[in-house]
């Protein structure tokens, strides 16, 4: 989930009420299907939000993800203390939603917890937490981020190139200045997407 990928409003009044009521069954595939149906509707189904931080604690993990794709829609900052114990969910899958959810509500608060996470997570959590921390706009990532576009994976390098556009931080110039030459072709193209961003 990415801030591109925020649902249109819509021209009809949203049935919110009878998606809460589906929440609320037992059917997991049309708790799924009003899930997501929420997510799409969003900032307008924030009456939905008491079900779906609940949906948050689910035992099956797409439950778990697809909530935290709607909340992040919905994006009212009150989901933050929900969203949160999923760092450090089981599943893979629920931290990548969870962290995507965060950094779309923007809550500074967040990025002490996502620095943390950062040093333990599988390299695809890492990518996303990059892309977050960024889009947080703390400066304190700046340092996780100049370590990490330095990475000797490729897509941890581009995901800190991203971090740094998001962050404009204008410190990273000789950084991603350096990038413009990796070894990788998208992380030089991102580099000097990132380097036009900065002020």
């Amino acid at each position: 989930m990415s801030p591109d990928d925020t649902p249109s409003p819509s021209d009809e009044t949203p049935q919110v009420g009878p998606l809460q009521q589906a929440l609320e069954g037992p059917d997991h595939h049309k708790r799924l299907t009003a899930i997501r149906e929420l997510g799409k509707i969003g900032p307008p189904a924030s009456s939905a939000l008491p079900q779906l931080h609940a949906s948050l604690k689910d035992s099956s993990p797409d439950i778990r993800a697809a909530a935290a794709v709607a909340v992040g829609f919905i994006g009212n900052t009150e989901s933050v203390p929900a969203l949160l114990p999923l760092l450090e969910d089981e599943e893979q899958k629920v931290r990548f939603q969870a962290i995507s959810a965060l950094a779309f509500l923007c809550d500074p608060k967040v990025t002490q917890r996502l620095l943390e996470r950062f040093e333990v997570e599988t390299p695809l959590v890492k990518d996303q937490i990059l892309r977050a921390l960024g889009q947080l706009g703390d400066s304190c990532a700046y340092t996780v981020l100049e370590r990490a576009i330095v990475d000797v994976d490729p897509k941890i390098r581009r995901a800190a190139v991203i971090g740094f556009g998001f962050l404009k931080d204008s410190r990273a110039r000789p950084l991603l200045l350096q990038a413009t030459e990796d070894e990788d072709k998208l992380v030089c193209s991102e580099a000097r997407d990132a380097l036009n961003l900065l002020p």
